[in-house]
């Protein structure tokens, strides 16, 4: 894929099994190498989707769900009640 460099270099050592990996480096690199991810993702709110691509800090599909249920909860507040687009 295109964004290799975010893999997390301690996941690239030759003691990584064939099991699929659960942490990334960044959000894009979740989204690019786990499809779960990708298609929970895609169900988002446009504004949750800008909002945890700006964080850009989810590394795994269960802290991409942590972070949109805490947005949808009110506790961060999305882009366009900011003024961000």
């Amino acid at each position: 894929m295109h964004l290799e460099f975010c893999r997390s270099p301690e996941k690239l050592g030759p003691e990584v099994s064939n099991e699929k990996m659960d942490e990334y480096l960044c959000l894009t690199d979740l989204l690019d190498q786990d499809l779960t991810a990708w298609e929970y993702f895609q169900t988002l709110p446009p504004a949750i989707q800008t909002t945890l691509r700006r964080e850009d800090g989810a590394s795994s599909f269960r802290e991409l769900q942590a972070r949109a249920n805490r947005l949808r909860a009110g506790e961060v507040p999305e882009p366009e009640r900011d003024g961000f687009r």
